[in-house]
């Protein structure tokens, strides 16, 4: 009787150290997982602060204008594709710029919509995820126009 007891014991004590090391295992390497995910979401936010930025401080190098004042020519301008900036600069591609300056930042996971009045641009991408991060923020409209444009930025 004493044996089977003591046998018993044997078994449980085993049982329950397996089961100590598998919690442990699993929070040890559940962990690297949310770390790797809290990363992913920082840098997107990092990302959407520097684009931020970009947008209504930084000039662009070719036109010397902001992002944020191309938009709103394109906006205000007759044919969306051509911005006319005078002889130094002719016809800049609005849309070319929009595209390239958020695809540096983002690939191809970003989508940009822009709503004044009665227009509606929609430039990007089409998200393939639900966990998105959306900015949205206003761009002021320039020359005799005036006003203020919605703009959202989504990306994943």
């Amino acid at each position: 009787m004493k044996g089977q007891v003591m046998e018993l014991m044997d078994i449980f004590i085993l049982v329950v150290g397996v089961t100590i090391l598998l919690m442990i295992s699993y929070f040890i390497f559940s962990r690297g997982t949310e770390v790797k995910v809290f990363t992913a979401k920082r840098e997107r936010y990092e990302k959407m602060g520097m684009v931020t930025t970009l947008m209504f401080y930084t000039k662009l190098p070719f036109i010397e204008k902001t992002f944020s004042q191309v938009i709103g020519d394109v906006i205000i301008s007759q044919n969306q594709e051509s911005i006319y900036y005078g002889n130094a600069y002719g016809f800049i591609n609005g849309t070319q710029v929009i595209y390239d300056v958020l695809t540096k930042y983002f690939q191809n996971k970003w989508k940009f919509e822009v709503s004044y009045e009665d227009k509606q641009l929609t430039y990007g991408y089409e998200p393939k995820t639900s966990n998105v991060v959306v900015m949205n923020f206003k761009i002021p409209i320039p020359g005799h126009v005036g006003g203020v444009a919605n703009a959202r930025l989504t990306i994943w």
